[in-house]
């Protein structure tokens, strides 16, 4: 994939790509970090590394429907990525659940912490009609949902321009 750092692609811990919905791309990202000595400075800092990668490719500039998700095994605190994300405008599914409907944010790592994120694009969060963090499918990890709802479909995003007529 243009643009992927190879070590941090080959390193199988990175997924990006696009959806098909009704009359639109959706594009998203995912990242898994790394637990190994997950709170020594270094695995921090690898854990941004890849991270990087997906505002590469998915948040940088984007201004249509986008989503960047993962088990980070970081706290967020602790990540300079997503504090980029978010001076973009983009937010975690339990940051809108918060500001909508007042629901705090909760654990999603072993009921401890919280470590798993799914970031949405600002034009994607307005589309949101409920968030869930369920614990019914996995013993150490809950699983964020953002549900969306379209009016009359997805908005239709021009993705590639055409020209016009050369005279």
């Amino acid at each position: 994939l243009a643009g992927w750092d190879d070590d941090m692609f080959q390193s199988s811990r990175l997924a990006c790509t696009h959806f098909w919905l009704d009359t639109t791309w959706i594009q998203g990202g995912v990242a898994y970090g790394l637990a190994h000595q997950s709170d020594s400075n270094s695995t921090k800092e690898l854990t941004d590394q890849l991270l990087s990668q997906l505002t590469q490719q998915v948040v940088a500039n984007q201004h249509g429907l986008a989503f960047v998700a993962g088990d980070w095994n970081q706290h967020f605190e602790d990540l300079r990525e997503p504090r980029r994300w978010e001076a973009w405008g983009w937010k975690d599914v339990q940051q809108i659940a918060q500001e909508k409907w007042g629901i705090e944010p909760a654990m999603t790592c072993k009921h401890k912490s919280r470590k798993d994120f799914l970031f949405l694009s600002p034009m994607l969060q307005k589309y949101v009609t409920a968030v869930t963090n369920t614990w019914d499918q996995f013993c150490d990890h809950s699983i964020l949902t953002a549900v969306m709802q379209f009016p009359q479909g997805p908005p239709r995003i021009a993705r590639w321009p055409k020209p016009g007529k050369i005279q």
